[in-house]
């Protein structure tokens, strides 16, 4: 987010996914060993707590929102005010 006089750009990140019965892993966030994502149209065998970070990263939300700022990034005054 970002926010120069009072102006709002946002950019969001989502993972669509399911809640297994039962948490499985305990690394991450404390929402991750409840979210089974879908991956390409599939869901996970594997809840966000049992990838390795580098499979976590490419399917998390905040992934997301990076790659949303990287493919339209925020505009910065060419003189900001404090």
């Amino acid at each position: 987010m970002y926010t120069p006089e009072a102006q709002v750009q946002f950019r969001h990140g989502r993972v669509d996914g399911v809640i297994p019965t039962k948490s499985r892993g305990d690394s991450g966030f404390d929402w991750d060993p409840i979210v089974m994502p879908i991956i390409d149209g599939r869901l996970s065998e594997k809840t966000l707590a049992k990838m390795t970070l580098i499979e976590k990263n490419s399917y998390s939300m905040r992934y997301r929102a990076i790659m949303a700022v990287r493919d339209k990034p925020f505009r910065l005054p060419q003189n900001p005010q404090n």
